[in-house]
């Protein structure tokens, strides 16, 4: 029998249970680095089963998991020091990344101009990682198109300049929507499989919408949390990706949110759910981490493609440098320079370089 696994891989599922045990097939992912959970031996490479569900599990899905549990380990250390170990919800990356690899039509909404006292408001978190989401699923032939501010589309366009075939559409702030935007608006869902928000502005109970120190950017904010709503009304999958509580996705865990340390956390909760939330020290980050995930879970794509699937150093500084010249700025610091919520680029670098890394152990062993 374990021949037969060893070679064919599909003559199990054929045995008999009085034949084999399938509990001698399952194993313990948590004792396994990370190369050692994609080094399987005898049949446990071809089918284990789950603990927690008792549903068979392929090899393949336990590695997709191992390498997604790496990831979401590295973008949710807290580096900022924002209390967010509290609100992590593990294993969210994995779904998410499945989620993004089965559909074909998606939109990833951004955009948080939470600097309103100068012309562009638009910080350096949320559009570098909403291109590297954008940018994987369209190397995946996926058709992408990210949904913005008016105000913050000028940054999103120069972030985007090398992919051409991503597209871009803006909404103005909500006292300028009319029948007409909002048909424009609910027209985006036609079609559409999956919607992501990354550090994305979202409405508190109140309905304003407010920067981590409490500041309302409802005169220059698009109600895109609608485009949201509507989803889930058609029963359309949504991920979010933030990063301090004030974010579309976020109302998944606003209980959680609102006992937290966060400052100001019963003002600035967003009260918005997402199908799926990945919180992380950084947005840009989790939009690096969703574009790894999104490669490693697309089974037919071939490893000389997937090695593609996210930017290089070289790339993302690049991105960063066009958007500070369109006039983005750290959203702590207020600065007109490529840093990220307060922390050097090389910070953001040696995070994507660590998730690059991570990803290309995972796809050299077939995963």
């Amino acid at each position: 029998v374990f021949r037969c696994v060893r070679w064919f891989g599909c003559a199990l599922p054929f045995v008999k249970p009085a034949i084999v045990d399938i509990n001698s097939l399952t194993y313990s992912k948590k004792n396994y680095s990370l190369q050692d959970s994609f080094g399987l031996h005898g049949a446990s490479r071809f089918l284990s089963t789950s603990a927690e569900s008792g549903k068979y599990v392929s090899a393949r899905e336990e590695k997709y998991e191992a390498a997604c549990e790496k990831i979401e380990e590295r973008i949710q250390r807290d580096e900022g020091n924002r209390g967010i170990k509290d609100l992590v919800i593990k294993g969210q990356l994995a779904v998410a990344g499945k989620a993004l690899a089965e559909a074909n039509t998606i939109l990833v909404v951004t955009g948080f101009p939470c600097m309103i006292e100068y012309e562009q408001p638009q910080e350096t978190d949320g559009p570098p990682g909403a291109v590297a989401i954008a940018r994987a699923c369209s190397r995946l032939g996926k058709k992408v198109t990210i949904v913005t501010d008016d105000v913050a589309k000028p940054v999103l366009v120069s972030a985007a300049e090398d992919c051409k075939e991503i597209a871009i559409e803006s909404f103005p702030p909500t006292k300028k929507w009319n029948t007409d935007v909002f048909s424009r608006a609910k027209s985006l869902l036609d079609n559409v499989d999956h919607i992501v928000a990354i550090e994305r502005s979202g409405p508190a109970s109140d309905g304003g919408y407010y920067t981590m120190s409490g500041k309302n950017l409802g005169h220059i904010v698009a109600p895109l949390e609608k485009i949201i709503e509507q989803a889930h009304e058609k029963g359309i999958s949504t991920t979010g990706i933030g990063d301090g509580g004030n974010e579309i996705g976020m109302g998944k865990i606003r209980d959680k949110i609102l006992a937290s340390e966060i400052p100001n956390a019963d003002l600035i909760a967003c009260t918005v759910p997402c199908s799926n939330l990945i919180v992380c020290s950084v947005s840009n980050w989790g939009g690096y981490g969703l574009a790894a995930a999104v490669g490693l879970a697309s089974k037919s794509l071939r490893l000389s493609a997937k090695s593609s699937i996210m930017p290089s150093d070289e790339e993302e500084k690049a991105l960063i440098d066009r958007i500070v010249e369109a006039g983005a700025r750290d959203g702590v610091t207020g600065k007109n320079e490529s840093t990220i919520d307060g922390m050097s680029l090389q910070t953001s670098i040696d995070v994507l370089s660590d998730l690059r890394r991570f990803a290309s152990v995972a796809m050299k062993l077939n995963l």
